[in-house]
């Protein structure tokens, strides 16, 4: 019995071995590599035996090409991703109208006379200005014409005192000066006069009304001509008002007399 179970044991073991060793998948082995046998290199190789390779080492174009292709693509890039950087401007919520005060010529000066031909000065204050305009223009509006004459335009913000030479405007200007009277405007350059103030912006300023003359030429007073005078008128208001007088006397001398008599004085 012990040599049938013996026998049942190798049997079992040869059949198994020969399952193992055989390919299920009946795939063709191949021969390895022998270099794959050979053990891996671990020192720095050696110069070779041999004659050098002659080349051009210079970098070709293709390389420059790329490269330079790359930088205008990341350039275009960070055009194209580029951000403008706005700065923000908190108004109050009771914020005013910006507004302009004159300081030459004062406010509390009587209406102000220039002589054409000499140099006029203006200057003025922001006040409740928040945001500041890029440019202002400075204009004299004469109503009688019903035209604006401008003493500057675009001009910085920051001026806050103009010297208007009306000799010089007088000389070079196509629309001369009138004899009148005119506004000052001071707005902002990119509105107009007529514009609506809005709060922390600067608000068009019309405040101030001046008036311009021509003086006339110098005559000595024997010269002069009164141009709205006539002597014969004159001749004759003297000789009513003679008779006017002479009649006033007789009248009061009879009243008065009429009156003692009255009273029995």
């Amino acid at each position: 019995m012990r040599s049938f179970h013996l026998g049942a044991a190798v049997l079992l073991a040869f059949s198994t071995l020969s399952i193992v060793s055989a390919d299920p998948f009946n795939r063709e082995i191949l021969p390895r590599d022998p270099l794959d046998l050979l053990p891996r290199q671990t020192t720095k190789p050696t110069a070779g035996v041999g004659d050098a390779i002659v080349g051009d080492s210079t970098p070709t174009s293709t390389a420059d090409s790329s490269a330079t292709g790359k930088d205008s693509k990341q350039s275009g890039n960070n055009k194209s991703t580029k951000k403008t950087k706005t700065t923000k401007v908190n108004i109050p919520v009771d914020a005013v109208a910006g507004s302009i005060q004159m300081v030459t010529p004062n406010v509390y000066d009587a209406y102000p006379i220039y002589k054409i031909g000499d140099t006029v000065t203006f200057e003025w204050n922001y006040t409740d200005v928040l945001v500041s305009p890029s440019a202002i223009n400075v204009v004299a509006f004469c109503s009688q014409a019903a035209q604006d004459f401008t003493i500057t335009g675009n001009a910085s913000a920051g001026m806050t005192r103009i010297y208007w030479d009306t000799g010089k405007y007088q000389s070079t200007a196509t629309d001369k000066l009138p004899v009148a009277t005119y506004t000052l405007n001071i707005f902002d350059a990119s509105g107009s006069k007529n514009d609506v103030g809005q709060p922390g912006y600067l608000g068009p300023f019309s405040g101030l009304q001046f008036g311009m003359y021509t003086p006339k030429e110098y005559k000595p007073l024997s010269e002069f001509v009164c141009p709205t005078c006539d002597p014969n008128i004159a001749s004759t208001l003297n000789k009513y008002t003679l008779r006017m007088m002479i009649g006033m006397g007789i009248l009061a001398a009879t009243s008065f007399t009429w009156f003692l008599a009255g009273i029995h004085l």
